[in-house]
């Protein structure tokens, strides 16, 4: 093992640097020490799984990493940056990098926390807005575990992703076929921002090329309903930033074959006559290329779901009263955001307006005890 400018660092020496040394606890902890004095400014920990003496296990052709843990000195200088890697060359299906870098960006602090999972014949690559895949190889977010699990406990190891994100915008959740499963055989990929749930399909049939998905992790993204999202708006109205004329395409499965509605629009927004069917909770998916250009955008998905709306459920996701119908509110109120699908459902003192009494009344029911929306 050697530091970033070539000196070796497997065993104490005389500038200070020591690794490859055990601490004693309920498992012993391998550790990696640079000295601040020193000039190498990287550490690497090669963990031969060969050797079990020095790294004892029983496993076959890996061990389980299951923890990193960074110290720093706070009386040395280092300039507030670790990064930490983990390199493999058999991963599974092939080699792979996680790669954790900590950029010092006080945004990180109030990043997004996500999740996602691709289960069955799913395996999935997120795609930041700055073209950056995320699970694979990252430099754009604070903090992120990434790894293979069983999720619903059968004989297929599933993708699972826990991140955080700091980068608006959209991003593309490209899902494609597990090598090891046949093709035309069930995945679901599922995902949470901020501990809600989202979905882009359940129980959908994999083709051999996969299926990209549109997805954003914030508020004012322009597009709606929010991929993935659960609404009972019927029929839902379609948004997207765009005032030029496009094509658009409503679909009740993945592949288009299902086609609703298939049409051209000249504005940025669209509402559908007829409501459209539902049986329990219904997935529909939508596109849209501008008009006379052959190819469409990543795919919009959305559950379509038969509960009845309630008072303050103002960002038309099913469910109670939350920080999300709040944030919704500020956003439309101050920020230019996009209205309520439903006024009706914003006006909390049902006094035939939206405006500052409403927040206020949601603020003091959400945060201070206060009583239920009247409306």
């Amino acid at each position: 093992m050697v530091g970033s400018e070539g000196k070796p660092i497997t065993t104490t020496t005389e500038e200070g640097v020591t690794s490859f040394y055990t601490v004693p606890g309920p498992t012993d902890t391998e550790i990696v020490h640079l000295d601040a004095d020193v000039g190498a400014t990287a550490g690497f920990m090669l963990i031969d799984l060969s050797d079990t003496t020095n790294w004892p296990h029983t496993n076959t052709g890996h061990i389980n990493l299951l923890y990193v843990i960074v110290t720093t000195d706070p009386t040395s200088n280092f300039d507030g940056d670790i990064d930490i890697a983990v390199f493999s060359y058999n991963f599974t299906q092939g080699s792979s990098i996680f790669y954790y870098e900590n950029q010092s960006d006080p945004t990180g602090f109030s990043a997004t926390s996500i999740t996602i999972q691709g289960e069955d014949n799913a395996q999935f690559e997120l795609i930041s807005p700055s073209n950056k895949v995320l699970n694979r190889v990252s430099s754009t977010i604070p903090t992120g575990s990434y790894y293979r699990r069983n999720i619903n406990q059968n004989s297929i190891l599933d993708d699972y992703a826990s991140m955080s994100v700091t980068e608006s915008g959209n991003y593309i959740l490209s899902v494609k076929p597990e090598p090891t499963q046949p093709i035309n055989t069930p995945f679901t990929v599922e995902f949470t921002v901020n501990g809600n749930l989202f979905r882009l399909a359940k129980d959908a049939t994999m083709t051999e090329t996969g299926y990209n998905f549109n997805v954003n992790f914030g508020n004012g993204s322009g597009y709606a309903p929010k991929s993935g999202s659960f609404i009972y708006i019927n029929p839902p109205a379609f948004l997207w930033p765009n005032n030029s004329a496009v094509d658009f395409q409503l679909a009740a499965d993945l592949d288009f074959a299902s086609i609703v509605i298939d049409t051209t629009i000249a504005t940025l927004l669209f509402q559908p006559a007829v409501a459209l069917s539902i049986l329990d909770t219904t997935t529909y998916y939508w596109r849209i290329r501008p008009t006379g250009e052959t190819e469409f955008s990543a795919i919009y998905a959305f559950n379509l779901v038969p509960s009845s709306p309630g008072c303050g459920d103002i960002d038309g996701l099913a469910g109670p009263i939350n920080i999300l119908d709040l944030t919704y509110l500020v956003d439309f109120m101050f920020r230019g955001g996009s209205a309520p699908p439903d006024l009706n459902l914003a006006d909390l003192t049902n006094d035939g307006n939206v405006n500052i009494l409403d927040l206020t009344f949601m603020i003091d029911f959400i945060f201070r005890g206060g009583s239920p929306p009247p409306c």
